[in-house]
């Protein structure tokens, strides 16, 4: 199913005429459509989808107490409504597995303008992924419609306890009535089961009466709860849909349960992909065990903090993602934050090949004085693997004398201002070597420091040149100087 090309996709699985009503049609009307077409009614204004209406709607306002005969389509109909639009219909086994996680019978589709395109039900996926032909929607070939196998088990269910619970409470009565020492009289018996059943009947009526109350009074307590979620939910839509981050909300099973549109934006992916299959899914191989390990330190209570790893693109390619997250153990949920960092990770690599060549240091400290780059030279100098470098402090790395006589430059640069020195510094390998040291403030757009560059130029051969020039210069003129002394003297 996931090799059909696109239009044969929507051809076979988009009803394109589906079942629609105005909001203002009465519910009666309503439902005698949906008897014909045998289907949900699409509640459409301006064509764009408001709400939608099943047999499941007419149960909960009978069970609300309101006389669906005199009440329009507004004031019962299931809303918001989910819907995909068209330019994800990509796959037609992500869009089923999409309706299994979501527990959807059917979905709308909408154009970028939100306007009604048409109707994909999980009947006509399953016909697709099963090779069988698709079913056209009519009020003639409608009548078949797919069925919840467990429904039917659940009314009988409840039928039986019903007829149970009468019957348990008939033959109490019936035995208090008559015992069995009591003579048996057929006239009399048939009057009072008579009575008995009525007034059984009477008291079930009072007893399902009182329940329904209840029932109806936790549905508007539970409304009363969803249409706050509503709200709250449409806020958070709004806010994920406006920020250019990558914001996500995951649970601990795994699953996406809900993404910003910068995913499909970054990856490629429509949105039910990535939330009909496990994250881990997406993650480079290599990640893998790294991304699950902070999974469990987020599960424990910690916090992620610029984690970074690598994420597929639906074109195969790999993407740098660095995250922040946090975790709700009520909630079983974690809340995380994405930034795409490619290009300055490709801009690390570029800059490394570069300085990597070059015989200086080169490094990169932010404002906690700590290294966040270093070029390859380090790793000859220090004999420590450079990824060992980043994130320790330069007195760690540098040793406690060199930090000491540096913090006068360091204030400096992190001030804005860019500080050159000379300092000397014994390596492991124990030479002692002259150094000229050049620190760059990183400034951005808003004049605040990140951070600077560091630029080390090992001069200690320089500075032997010089010293053995001063040297020469100084003898020369000694020797000079001792002739011209001895003739003054004469």
């Amino acid at each position: 199913m996931n090799n059909v090309p696109r239009s044969l996709l929507l051809d076979s699985i988009l009803n394109r005429h589906p079942l629609t009503l105005p909001p203002q049609t009465s519910v009666m009307v309503a439902i005698e459509h949906m008897h014909q077409w045998g289907q949900p009614v699409l509640v459409v204004e301006r064509r764009c989808v408001v709400g939608i209406f099943s047999k499941s709607d007419v149960v909960k306002a009978i069970a609300q107490g309101i006389d669906v005969a005199t009440v329009t389509l507004s004031h019962v109909m299931t809303q918001p409504v989910m819907t995909v639009l068209d330019s994800h219909l990509t796959s037609g086994s992500a869009l089923l597995e999409y309706l299994h996680q979501h527990h959807l019978k059917n979905v709308p589709i909408v154009d970028h303008d939100g306007e009604l395109v048409g109707l994909v039900t999980r009947a006509s996926l399953t016909s697709l992924s099963q090779g069988a032909p698709p079913q056209r929607s009519s009020p003639q070939l409608c009548r078949v419609q797919e069925i919840d196998p467990l429904q039917p088990l659940d009314e009988i269910e409840q039928c039986l306890v019903l007829e149970d619970e009468q019957l348990e409470h008939v033959n109490s009565i019936y035995s208090q009535t008559y015992p069995s020492s009591q003579t048996y009289s057929p006239g009399v018996e048939g009057q009072t089961l008579s009575t008995t059943l009525e007034q059984t009947n009477r008291e079930l009526e009072a007893r399902i009466g009182l329940q329904a109350a209840q029932i109806v009074h936790i549905h508007q307590e539970w409304e009363h709860k969803n249409s706050n979620c509503h709200h709250v939910q449409a806020q958070l839509e709004r806010f994920f849909a406006l920020t250019p981050s990558l914001l996500c909300i995951v649970g601990l099973d795994g699953f996406f349960k809900q993404i910003s549109p910068s995913f499909t934006h970054v990856l490629g992916y429509d949105p039910f992909e990535l939330l009909a299959h496990p994250f881990l899914r997406f993650v480079h191989p290599d990640d893998q065990q790294a991304t699950q390990a902070e999974v469990e330190h987020l599960a424990m209570g910690e916090l992620t903090i610029a984690f970074e790893n690598r994420y597929r693109c639906k074109d195969g390619h790999y993407r740098w993602l660095s995250w922040n997250a946090t975790a709700s153990m009520e909630e079983r949920l974690i809340y995380a934050a994405a930034q795409d960092i490619t290009d300055h990770k490709q801009c690390e690599e570029n800059l490394r090949l570069t300085t990597d060549s070059l015989p200086v240091l080169i490094c990169y400290v932010d404002t906690d004085h700590c290294y966040r780059f270093n070029n390859q030279t380090y790793e000859l100098w220090f004999c420590r693997p450079v990824a060992e470098l980043w994130g320790q402090s330069i007195e760690n790395v540098m040793g406690p004398i060199y930090y000491r006589n540096a913090q006068p430059h360091i204030q400096k640069a992190l001030r804005g201002e860019k500080a050159m020195y000379d300092a000397t510094l014994t390596t492991p390998d124990g030479h002692c070597r002259e150094l000229e040291i050049t620190y760059i403030p990183d400034i951005d757009s808003d004049k605040k420091v990140k951070g600077f560059w560091g630029l080390i130029n090992d001069i200690s051969d320089r500075k032997a040149t010089e010293r053995i020039k001063n040297e020469f210069v100084s003898v020369a003129g000694h020797e000079l100087r001792t002739p011209l002394t001895s003739i003054y003297g004469s």
